[in-house]
């Protein structure tokens, strides 16, 4: 059994967060022609599941370890937390705004502390979303301070 993320994103619109569907916006065409995958659909990935939050047996700090849920999240993402909140797989809620995610090293080295995997670059074990998903979002907003993931794992 893996780890998924649960992931909503959000607009900051006047002052408020407003959640906004990105997965349901039409496939933009440079995606259409690889595969029919949307860029805001995150998938299982372990390491970036480490860098944005989780920690794990690597040398870098988290981006954006356990801040819970935004005081300020939009009702809908409210929602979907208290239906979930409870199950005792849900784990590590948090939240990261697109300047944070813009403003992360994707090109240092993630190194395994106990040495059972090779180094590799972060942007290199992050494909697609580092290479797909980050280029997609900065493309939603012109503030990317304006733009967040509310986010928490679970099986």
């Amino acid at each position: 059994m893996g780890l998924d993320i649960l992931e909503s994103y959000e607009i900051c619109l006047d002052g408020r967060w407003t959640y906004i569907d990105l997965a349901a916006d039409p496939v933009p065409s440079q995606y259409m022609q690889r595969e029919r995958w949307h860029p805001a659909e995150l998938h299982r990935n372990s390491a970036f599941f480490a860098i944005l939050a989780r920690g794990g047996p690597y040398t870098l700090d988290p981006i954006a370890c356990c801040r819970g849920i935004p005081e300020d999240a939009s009702p809908e993402v409210r929602t979907r937390w208290q239906a979930v909140r409870d199950d005792p797989s849900i784990t590590a809620p948090s939240w990261v705004t697109l300047d944070e995610l813009l403003a992360f090293d994707w090109e240092q080295w993630l190194e395994d502390v106990d040495g059972y995997d090779p180094p590799v670059r972060c942007s290199e074990v992050t494909a697609p979303f580092s290479q797909r998903t980050l280029p997609y979002l900065v493309s939603r907003v012109e503030d990317p301070r304006h733009l967040r993931m509310v986010f928490w794992f679970g099986c």
